[in-house]
């Protein structure tokens, strides 16, 4: 997108690396998420999904959303 605008890419460049993040963040938190699961298999137990990650990444997924909407919306092209 940005090669398309006459705006700065700035914008665009944070919101990229925030997207990144965010998916560093899902990649770790899947690794250790899927520990938890196979510890509590062998216990025969039960693992419950963090609500407070779960909280997290939802609402990281819609800032980001909503502020690519955003951006896309108000960026000279």
């Amino acid at each position: 997108m940005p090669d398309l605008s006459r705006g700065t890419n700035w914008p665009f460049e944070v919101i990229g690396v925030s997207f990144a993040l965010v998916g560093v963040g899902f990649i770790v938190y899947g690794y250790v998420r899927q520990k938890q699961v196979e510890e509590a298999l062998v216990r025969a137990e039960y693992a419950p999904l963090n609500i407070r990650a779960a909280f997290v990444f939802a609402s990281l997924g819609v800032l980001l959303g909503l502020a690519t909407l955003v951006l896309l919306l108000v960026h000279p092209t």
